[in-house]
């Protein structure tokens, strides 16, 4: 076995393990739903945002983020910066709640995507 099909093998059944790191997650990105994908996901911290110009934005604060999946489960599509992408993110009205992230930085790592994330949290 190779170092490249090592690390391969490390990434599906270590780091994206569900029953250790990872949890079973939707994802959408460009119109595509990706169901129950593992996904790594680190909220890091909330911070106000900018005071705004009208009132209408109080007590919403900036969720920063890191999402770590396998690029072959996004069928080998890598998210572009700037891009949205939707996050599973608990239950909402009886359904899955999908958080809108905004993908900051976008790096494929040997097959290990890691992508750094903002959105709008209240």
């Amino acid at each position: 076995m190779s170092f490249l099909d090592q690390v391969a093998a490390d990434n599906a059944n270590v780091f994206m393990n569900d029953a250790e790191f990872a949890a079973p997650l939707d994802v959408k990105y460009d119109g595509v739903i990706y169901a129950g994908i593992p996904v790594v996901l680190t909220r890091l911290k909330q911070s106000k945002l900018p005071v705004p110009v009208t009132d209408r934005t109080e007590g919403l604060r900036k969720l920063s983020a890191t999402a770590h999946f396998l690029l072959s489960d996004l069928g080998g599509v890598k998210p572009e910066e700037g891009a949205w992408i939707f996050i599973e993110d608990g239950t909402a009205l009886g359904g899955k709640f999908m958080r809108r992230y905004k993908v900051v930085t976008s790096a494929d790592n040997m097959g290990m995507l890691a992508l750094e994330l903002e959105a709008v949290a209240d």
